[in-house]
């Protein structure tokens, strides 16, 4: 034991001699003489000047330390005359036991007052990239003749770098100023203080950090683990907690081994979101408070989402998304649910329904016009982006209890979606909006050209009171829908590049049916019976009409919509509408023609035509049915039974719903537009109106009919 201690004596003596040593030596050497040796190996490493204004000052301890002030480096001559970094207070410790062990422990690092400015020019260069000097003609002198010699050089394998450890870090007043001149954009951030303390060696790193960026207020507290151990290729613990004025953001997880990867659990508080996203240039709707909660992995090109808590104003959501880059296109998983989604507030943030609605045209000023302008068109003709379907493959699955998108609300919303190689298939997605049920499948082509498009879909029982109601407000002014359920299905295909070319390829059918219902507020049956005195009373009372039913039915080719029956019907009277809509040019060529269904006494029920385009639709009376009305109203003044008989209708008594008999028909070819009674028909038919023989006598009105006859 003697001679352990003796051993043990005689280290501590040689150490003790060495440290005594090395203070004398330090005391006696005059740290300044280096400068130009500092100064010389800054420029072979960078190219870029390093100025020293102040004497290197030499502090002596265990941990002997230097201090130095107003140090500078130099820009590229393209940034300008200002230096790159200028460090007012910079200070230094070293643990000099630390270096007999071929370790560089730096016990202190301070540095007060810096300013760093970072500058990208137009052509995108950048002042941070550093290009040291090329060699000089001597070595490569040296080079050639080592060549031309024929000696081969076995290089040395390079010695594993000394990387420093710092025990203690300090920073004080840092600003970071960011120019770049291609968009002309200058930012700064200023680090007030930053602070970084490892006690022991192997010890968690703690943290704290206050800056301000952007008017906004940042903070930084935690640890994170040994930055030796990630060095080394261990795995670090984080444990973090970074604040932006009232948004506050923690993560706790694990730096993986190797830097593989990074995972943890992520939480996040906000009281205004929208406030910050604001002060970092995002304009965002008024959403609420924020809370998120969530468990992440990001590594490898693959980044998963799992056990997502998302709490924002209204909405709320959960459920698993992982992204994976590593094939030719990313790829998209996510499975979501949710008890309710509100999207009012990004539709008020595009400006729906804020936009004012320019006042129309004057008919007669557009028709004027018409031969000198163009034509107005109503579906665009830009073209869509379809390309971006084979950007990403992704499959979606989305269940929501309720989808507010004001003033409607989606209950039992459930969607699937896959997007593969620009194929996107949608089915199924259901919802019941209004009281009824919606469900639509589809299918989008991009990678096509054109792209294809085809869309299946169907209505059913959807309350035509409550939708008038939620997207008018409590009536229609004066008027509103009692009752009524709306039927709707469809089967529609396409192709095109755009809005109009997909309009103009369409094929397919449309089937509308909507059950009985009260139009509170006006009664327009006596117009629909082609009682005009009644009609007038009508109008000045609040009365209601007894709608039986509406279908509609259209046959769709190539953009054309022709008639395949459409009817209202009301107790006593019935409208129909023959035509068709031209979706390829945007034109109208529709009839609209009242009946009355049972026989009227006097009865003047003009058809209405409408053509046009869809911007400027043209209104207009059938001539043939207004000269039927002025020729029986002419007769019977010269023979009242015989205008009494063209002034009546001829309802057909049975008083049956015209929607069943449409709804009877078969599917087949559209029906022609139905001819009206040609008026001299009517008139021929009449016995003994007009005399046959041209010597007979006739009176001022026969001769006028005759004329019309052309007898």
């Amino acid at each position: 034991m003697k001679r352990v201690l003796t051993i043990l004596g005689g280290f501590a003596a040689v150490l003790g001699i060495v440290i005594a040593g090395g203070f004398a030596y330090l005391v006696t050497v005059d740290v300044n003489a280096y400068k130009p040796q500092i100064i010389a190996a800054v420029k072979k490493a960078t190219g870029r000047d390093l100025v020293i204004e102040s004497p290197i000052r030499l502090e002596m301890s265990l941990t002997p330390g230097l201090t130095v002030k107003d140090v500078f480096l130099s820009n590229p001559a393209w940034a300008g005359t200002a230096p790159m970094v200028r460090v007012a207070d910079f200070a230094v410790k070293v643990d000099l036991l630390a270096l007999l062990d071929n370790r560089i422990v730096i016990d202190r690092l301070v540095l007060k007052e810096v300013t760093v400015n970072l500058k990208r020019n137009a052509d995108g260069g950048t002042n941070w990239q550093f290009e040291p000097p090329k060699q000089g003609t001597a070595d490569q002198e040296s080079s050639a003749s080592s060549v031309s010699s024929g000696q081969t050089t076995v290089s040395e394998p390079a010695e594993k770098p000394v990387i420093p450890t710092i025990r203690s870090l300090q920073m004080e007043k840092v600003q970071l100023h960011f120019t770049d001149e291609r968009p002309g954009m200058a930012q700064t951030l200023v680090l007030n203080t930053l602070a970084a303390e490892q006690v022991t060696p192997g010890a968690p790193v703690s943290l704290t950090l206050e800056a301000r960026y952007r008017d906004i207020d940042i903070g930084l507290s935690g640890q994170i683990g040994d930055p030796a151990a990630a060095v080394a290729g261990a795995a670090v613990p984080l444990d973090l907690v970074l604040r932006a004025d009232e948004t506050q953001i923690m993560l706790k997880g694990l730096v993986e081994a190797g830097g593989s990867g990074i995972s943890g659990t992520i939480k996040a508080e906000s009281a205004d979101p929208v406030s910050l996203a604001g002060k970092f240039g995002v304009a965002l709707p008024s959403l609420g408070a924020l809370a998120l909660e969530m468990t992440v992995r990001a590594g490898q090109g693959r980044y998963d989402v799992n056990d997502l808590r998302l709490r924002l104003g209204q909405t709320d959501l959960s459920g698993e998304i992982s992204v994976d880059s590593g094939g030719a296109v990313p790829k998209l998983i996510a499975g979501l649910n949710a008890k309710r989604i509100d999207i009012t507030p990004f539709l008020h943030a595009t400006g729906t329904g804020s936009a004012p609605i320019a006042a129309p045209v004057p008919a007669q000023t557009v028709r004027s016009a018409r031969p000198q302008a163009a034509q107005r068109r109503v579906i665009a003709d830009t073209p869509l982006p379809f390309d971006l379907l084979a950007s990403l493959n992704a499959e979606l699955s989305l269940a929501a209890g309720q989808v507010t998108i004001a003033p409607m609300s989606l209950t039992d919303l459930n969607l699937q979606a896959v997007l593969q190689d620009g194929l996107l298939n949608v089915s199924p997605f259901t919802m019941t909006v209004l009281q009824g049920d919606i469900d639509i499948s589809a299918r989008l082509d991009g990678a096509k050209t054109p792209p294809t498009l085809s869309v299946n879909g169907a209505v059913t029982d959807l309350d035509i009171a409550a939708a008038s109601e939620t997207l008018t407000g409590p009536g229609f002014g004066r008027f509103a829908l009692t009752g009524g359920k709306v039927r709707l299905e469809t089967a529609l295909s396409s192709a095109g590049g755009t809005m109009r070319d997909v309009a103009a390829g369409l094929n397919g059918t449309i089937d509308l049916q909507m059950q009985a219902a009260i139009l509170q507020g006006i009664d327009v049956e006596p117009l629909l019976k082609g009682d005009l005195p009644g009609a007038l009373n009508a109008a000045q009372k609040q009365g209601h009409t007894a709608l039986s039913c509406l279908v509609a039915r259209f046959d769709i080719k190539d953009g054309l919509m022709t008639d395949r029956g459409v009817v209202l019907d009301t107790s006593e009277a019935a409208l129909s509408v023959t035509g068709r809509i031209s979706l390829a040019d945007e034109t109208l060529d529709l009839m609209f023609r009242p009946a009355p269904k049972n026989p009227q006494l006097v009865s003047i029920t003009p058809d209405i035509i409408v053509d046009g385009t869809w911007t400027d639709p043209v209104v207009k009376l059938s001539a043939q049915s207004v000269l039927k009305g002025l020729a029986g109203i002419g007769l019977m003044a010269v023979n009242p039974a015989a205008g009494l008989v063209s002034l009546t209708s001829r309802g057909d008594g049975t008083g049956e719903n015209e929607c069943l008999a449409v709804l009877d028909a078969k599917t087949g070819a559209a029906q022609p537009r139905p001819q009206l009674p040609d008026l001299r028909s009517i008139l021929k038919s009449i016995p003994g109106l007009v005399p046959e023989a041209k010597g007979e006598d006739v009176s001022p009105a026969q001769q006028f009919l005759r004329g019309l006859l052309n007898r």
